[in-house]
């Protein structure tokens, strides 16, 4: 029973990262309202400055330090979202 509730509790935190990257990247950018969770950021129109800004602000957040080698492996919200769970285990 166990197992299955924190399951259910890691799923939340899932959907908790992937809705705060999102309202993050509309807070640096108004038209990235529609971003799409699984295309690249380049292919979105994402320039590298508010990349680079994106990752900061998830750096303060989750109070952790994104190695600059992983910024390209990192390069959409579901990427980023799985990077994050594999921090918080």
């Amino acid at each position: 029973m166990e197992f299955k509730l924190s399951l259910k509790a890691n799923k939340m935190n899932k959907k908790n990262h992937r809705n705060y990257l999102k309202r993050q990247l509309i807070e640096i950018n108004k038209r990235y309202k529609n971003i799409d969770f699984k295309t690249s950021f380049i292919e979105q129109g994402i320039d590298s400055i508010d990349f680079f800004t994106f990752i900061f602000k998830i750096e303060e957040k989750f109070k952790i330090k994104i190695p600059s080698k992983k910024y390209l492996k990192l390069n959409n919200i579901l990427k980023i979202e799985k990077y994050l769970s594999k921090k918080n285990d």
